[in-house]
């Protein structure tokens, strides 16, 4: 489908909500949390690479206290050759160590970035798949900050936090081990830090989920203002509004400010508070193995051994707290992702039907709401013939756009059929039905990129030869080569480094590379000066040539020649005909042509 945009009117509906109901999202941390490590398990062999690595690198980890301990035992009986010995095992164990350690992490954050990266491309799948109504609704900044700043969020997290989980686990678990079986006393009073560490953490998760949450949804109200900013800035400029911006702007970043803060201190008090558990676990453990070295239960290097895992078994709970907190600006930012993700696509293919398409229209009885219960369409009927040209007037707000929302299939009717060539259009394929159609509106839109790869959007196999054949019949390729770098010339996002009237003539040889058999026309003409009205009528005209055409009319100088003028005003067809039938009635199209 050729479309040069979807702003303006056709931006600003939205559908019956009945359509577009979410699926069940995640509402708690325990079910996002699975749903994050289901997407995860899809990098299968990665991670069972890199756990293979951590518990070979932990294992040689939490041998180096024990051999710590013997080596003590040594020293103080005089063992020379086994002192020798194990130092030069331990020397071993530590490039072991350093080694496996990397590649492990290497592995884990290969597999977090393909996860990352297959959300990416799901997201944006998505967001190509979902109905206009989905972004009537939601703020185009929040959706961009999905994409940045919530999914950054939990790539940062996963890679970081995966290996992080996987040694620290295995290290408690082991370390636990290992110290009942040198001393079960001493390994009660290492395990006394648990439950204070545990404690402490849910108690600070719980207050740091919230302000996580806050922050991200205050950051997507800031890209959403920056958006409307650098789109609107002439306007802001114009008017004098950039103080009132700036107001907005601040209340937003005061709320981020306000959330962010609040995230950052309750998790930064954490580690603070896990260095006094530690400190309180080593005091401990010393004590009490100083007074069973006394008492001759136990050795020297056992005590020694004991001092080391005590640090080495608070370390991992404390990684583990930390995770446990930061994870949850990562549920926070899964949880927006996996709300588009869950979004209910409307059916749009009910058919795989791609019979040829000659341009016959009929409305048949055709009533249409959107959200509210209020008919946007009242029983509208008329009938176009194949290359006839429709031309639709009335008010605002009368209903225009909806009609050519309706036959475009953007949205659908809730009473009677559009049918195109005697086909009920639901009985097209969906992407088929839409190729059939050029759509040129007021507000113009192009993509960033040349010239060229603009006018080629609506035939992507065109070759330079047909899009100067193009551009030669709309009247836009002498303009074109005034240009710098003529067809090679870059165009900015939204075409905003050329002028109106030469983004419109090139959208219309745009349209005119698709062939289509149906035009769909938004008064291309309301926005540029007389000069350029008078070149993007001539291109309009021969755009039309041979195709049925459907013109929302503001200036009714442009519907004259109309072979059907379409009279809406709210939700009805109050008259129908030519400019000379509905002049003679002398009803409302008169006395809009006579106010006009």
């Amino acid at each position: 489908m050729t479309q040069s945009s979807k702003k303006g009117n056709m931006g600003g509906m939205s559908r019956a909500s009945s359509r577009f109901g979410n699926k069940v999202r995640p509402k708690s941390l325990k079910e996002t949390l699975k749903r994050l490590l289901e997407t995860f398990m899809s990098e299968k062999k990665a991670l069972v690479s890199a756990v293979v690595m951590v518990i070979v690198a932990t294992t040689g980890t939490i041998t180096v206290p024990y051999m710590i301990g013997r080596a003590t035992d040594a020293i103080i009986n005089e063992e020379t050759l086994l002192l020798t010995t194990l130092v030069v095992m331990l020397l071993c164990t530590y490039v072991l160590i350093s080694f496996l350690n990397w590649l492990g992490e290497f592995m884990v954050t290969k597999a977090s970035q393909n996860v990352v990266h297959k959300l990416r491309t799901q997201l944006f799948q998505k967001m190509e798949s979902l109905s206009l109504a989905y972004f009537d609704k939601h703020a185009h900044g929040d959706i961009m900050s999905r994409f940045t700043n919530d999914i950054d969020a939990v790539s940062s997290v996963m890679t970081q936090a995966t290996i992080t989980f996987l040694r620290s686990t295995y290290t408690v678990v082991g370390i636990t081990v290992l110290m009942f079986w040198m001393n079960s006393i001493l390994a009660l009073a290492v395990l006394f830090s648990v439950p204070l560490i545990f404690g402490l953490s849910k108690m600070i998760s719980k207050k740091t989920i919230h302000q996580f949450k806050g922050q991200q949804k205050a950051l997507g109200k800031i890209n959403a203002m920056v958006e409307e900013t650098v789109y609107g800035l002439d306007i802001i400029q114009t008017f004098g509004n950039e103080d009132n911006m700036l107001k907005r702007f601040k209340i937003a970043n005061k709320e981020a400010y306000h959330y962010g803060r609040a995230a950052q201190i309750w998790s930064g008090l954490l580690m603070p508070l896990m260095n006094v558990i530690n400190n309180l676990t080593f005091s401990i453990v010393g004590l009490l193995g100083g007074y069973l070295v006394i008492k001759g239960h136990v050795t020297v290097g056992v005590v020694t051994s004991f001092i080391a895992y005590s640090r080495q078994f608070v370390r991992p709970l404390n990684e583990l707290a930390f995770i446990y907190n930061s994870l949850m600006s990562a549920v926070a930012g899964a949880e927006r992702v996996f709300e588009i993700l869950d979004e209910v696509e409307e059916i749009k293919t009910f058919s795989t039907e791609k019979p040829p398409v000659e341009g016959h229209i009929a409305f048949e009885s055709v009533s249409f709401r959107y959200e509210s219960d209020v008919p946007v369409l009242k029983d509208i009927n008329f009938e176009l013939l194949k290359g006839q040209r429709v031309a639709i007037v009335g008010p605002t707000g009368a209903g225009k756009t909806s009609i050519v929302n309706l036959l475009s299939n953007f949205y659908r009717a809730n009473e009677g059929q559009i049918r195109v060539d005697g086909k009920n259009i639901l009985e097209y394929d969906y992407a088929y039905y839409l190729s059939q159609f050029g759509i040129v509106l007021q507000d113009s839109y192009l993509f960033s990129g040349t010239i060229y790869d603009n006018i080629r959007y609506g035939k992507l196999d065109a070759t330079d030869a047909e899009i100067k054949a193009a551009t030669k019949l709309t009247g836009v390729h002498d303009m074109i080569n005034k240009l710098p770098h003529k067809y090679e010339t870059k165009l900015t996002f939204g075409g905003l480094n050329i002028s109106q009237g030469e983004r419109q003539l090139i959208t219309i040889a745009r349209a005119l590379m698709a062939n289509p058999k149906i035009l769909i026309l938004d008064e291309a003409t309301s926005s540029v000066d007389l000069k350029t009205e008078k070149e993007v009528t001539k291109a309009m005209t021969e755009l039309q040539k041979g195709r049925t055409s459907v013109i929302i009319a503001h200036r009714l100088s442009t519907i004259r020649d109309a072979d059907l003028i379409l009279v809406v005003k709210d939700g009805q067809i109050i008259e129908q005909g030519n400019h000379e039938s509905l002049m003679r009635q002398q009803g409302y199209y008169h006395q809009m042509l006579s106010k006009a």
